[in-house]
Parts: structure tokens; sequence; C-alpha cells
């Protein structure tokens, strides 16, 4: 039940059945008193006066239901409508004494049980409302109760809905933002190959169709992986493997790549394109030319439920602060918000100057694992 929404015919059933309910123990009570009493009145005496006032308050309860949609008890309107309320109680009374009483004569006459006397009218109607009075109360109160209820039960599941249906956009607001920074990645990665391309055209043509040979592959690769927001660290070693062998085209035998994970760990889930634009940066940032080798050093480690990745260069390292460096750059700055969109606190990244060997990028993740069997990741060298 509700207010303004009509009660269905299986409420009403459940109502009725409830009339009768509370008309046998009515019935129990009074045959027993008679009992007790000595009373040797037959039994149906009181059956019938007991289901005649609880069936005639089932065929009024309409016009009570009516009253309280009308007037319904809020603090508003609380004097007002409790008045009303009041008055209704009387005229519930009134017509539900009447129903008993004709009823009873009708029922009286259709058995041949003789006439019935109801007595003086007068102090019958106000014998029978103190009854009626405390009916009409509880009606009027069970039902603010189940309105109250239902009110709230349904505000609640709109309140769920709603934020359900937030949480949906902001994970696809999520989505599309993660998707524009991955979008972004490569064409940064794309400009600043192409670049290279065109420069070593002029000075090494063979070399240039090599890397031109080598990008091809790399961009397949990326297309075949999707739109995936994280993938196995597996398969994120593909993508660098497949960049270090453009690298490896522009300059050979100057880079030295190692490797250290372990391959329980090559199932971990991390953010697509996550360490291909560190290795770039690393090569990017410092001139190849001084060195007769350019090692660079990509670790995972786990620690309890942390996953610990880190690329170490034998660079130059870094004289800026770490906050202008993310400021500086496409790559540093769009790792730093993608993986703030995908983990918000649960990730950090530090950049860190290490005396005598060069620069260290190290990044802490929550450790995600999915089930799938790869094989052994080999970096050419």
């Amino acid at each position: 039940m509700h207010a303004n929404r009509p009660i269905s015919i299986k409420q009403w059933a459940l109502i009725f059945i409830f009339a009768t309910i509370i008309g046998l123990l009515n019935f129990s009570i009074v045959n027993t008193e008679n009992l007790a009493s000595g009373d040797e009145n037959p039994f149906y005496y009181p059956l019938i006066w007991e289901m005649t006032g609880a069936y005639s308050g089932f065929l009024l309860l309409p016009g009570i239901l009516w009253l309280i949609n009308r007037f319904p008890i809020c603090q508003q309107n609380l004097a007002k409508h409790l008045f009303i309320h009041l008055a209704g109680s009387i005229v519930y009374g009134f017509f539900h004494t009447i129903l008993m009483k004709f009823s009873r004569i009708f029922i009286y006459s259709l058995f041949s049980l003789g006439f019935y006397d109801y007595g003086d009218m007068r102090y019958r109607f106000l014998m029978e409302y103190h009854k009626q009075f405390i009916w009409y109360t509880l009606v009027l109160v069970t039902y603010h109760s189940i309105v109250y209820y239902q009110t709230n039960k349904e505000r609640e599941l709109k309140t769920a809905e709603l934020e359900l249906k937030a949480s949906q956009l902001d994970n696809q607001l999520t989505q599309v933002q993660l998707q524009a920074l991955k979008a972004q990645i490569n064409p940064h990665f794309l400009f600043n190959t192409l670049n290279m391309i065109s420069s070593l055209m002029y000075e090494d043509v063979r070399a240039a169709d090599k890397m031109l040979v080598k990008l091809s592959n790399f961009l397949r690769m990326t297309l075949e992986k999707g739109n995936s927001q994280k993938i196995s660290l597996h398969q994120e070693l593909e993508f660098v493997t497949s960049y270090l062998d453009i690298m490896k085209a522009r300059f050979p035998d100057k880079l030295d790549i190692v490797v250290d994970i372990a391959a329980n760990l090559q199932t971990a889930l991390v953010p697509s394109m996550l360490l291909q634009p560190l290795v770039e940066n690393s090569i990017k940032h410092n001139d190849l030319s001084d060195k007769d080798k350019y090692k660079i050093t990509i670790k995972a480690h786990r620690e309890q439920e942390k996953l610990i990745l880190s690329v170490l260069d034998n660079g130059v390292g870094i004289k800026d602060r770490e906050k202008d460096i993310f400021q500086q750059g496409v790559g540093l700055s769009n790792i730093q918000t993608r993986l703030k969109q995908l983990y918000g606190n649960q990730h950090k990244l530090n950049i860190e100057n290490k005396a005598n060997i060069g620069l260290e990028v190290l990044i802490e993740l929550p450790l995600e694992n999915i089930k799938e069997t790869v094989k052994e990741l080999s970096i050419v060298k």
C-alpha cells in the first residue's frame, strides 16, 4: 500500500483474512467467557456478533483509507488533519454500529433465530466507539508506517540506483580519459621515431629502412592488443622488446638491455604502454654516442601484495626537480595521470638519481594476476 496507489486484489484478500482472524479471536474470547460463567446460549450467537463486527469493519475500510490518503498526517498540517481524522473516526463508528445492527437482524431473520435486540442505541454507539476509535487509530498508524517504510525503501533503491549510475558514468569517464591518454602515447612515440628515421635516412638508408620495418611491426602489435588498459607484464615486455628492436637499428651495438623479472611475475597485470615510454625517455635524454655501451635494466619484484617495477639506466641522470620532469614531457606526465586514474592513491612513482649509476624510475602498483601461461621472453641484446 502506498499513498495514492490502489490496493491490489491480493492485498484486499490478505486484509479480509486478517479481519476473519480478528473476528474468530474475539469469538473465542467471548465464547470462552460465556462457558466460564455458565452462560448456556449456543456458540453461534457470539460467532454472529463478532464476525459481523469484523466484516463490517472490513467493508468500511476503503472509506478510512480514502480519508487517510486525502488528509495524510504530516508536520505541516498535523493539528488540522488530526481533527479531521477524529471526526472521521466518529463517522466510521456510527456507520460501523449501524452495519453491525442491521446485518445481525438480517442473519437472525435468515436463520430464524428470533429477534435481535441491540439495546439502547444511545449507549450502544458510545460503547462501541471506544473499540472503533482504537481500531481507526491502529489503521491510521499502520497505514502511515507502511507508507513511511515503502517511501524510505523506494528512496534507498533510487539512491542506490543513482549511485550505481554515477559509478558507471564515472567508470565510463575514466575509461574515456584513459583511452585519450593512451591514444596520446602512441602518436608521441610515433612522431619521435619518424623524426629519428627522417634524420637517419640521410646517413644510413639501410638502417632507416630497417627501422621502418621494425616500426611497422610495433604498430601492428599495438593494434592487435586493442584497447585494453591493463595487460600482462609479459605482453608489456613484448612492447618494450619491439621498441628496442627499432632503437637497435638506430644504434647498433650501443644498447645493453638487462631484464630481471621472475617468471611467476610475468602474468602480473600492468597498465599497457607503461614501460616503453620510460625506456624511450632513458634513450632520448642521453647521448648514446658518449658511451661504448648504454645500459638499461628493467626489474620487477614482489613485496607482499605490491608489484615493484623499475627502469634503471647508466646515463647522466636529471638535474631538475621531479615535479618539473613531469611537466616537461608527455611521457612521464601521461604515465602519472594514467596511474592515478587506474589506481587512485594505491600507487607510487618515484624518480631518483643513483650515485655513479644513472637514473632510476620506480613504480609501485597493487599486485594483480591473470591466469595464463606465458613463454619466457628473451630480449635481443
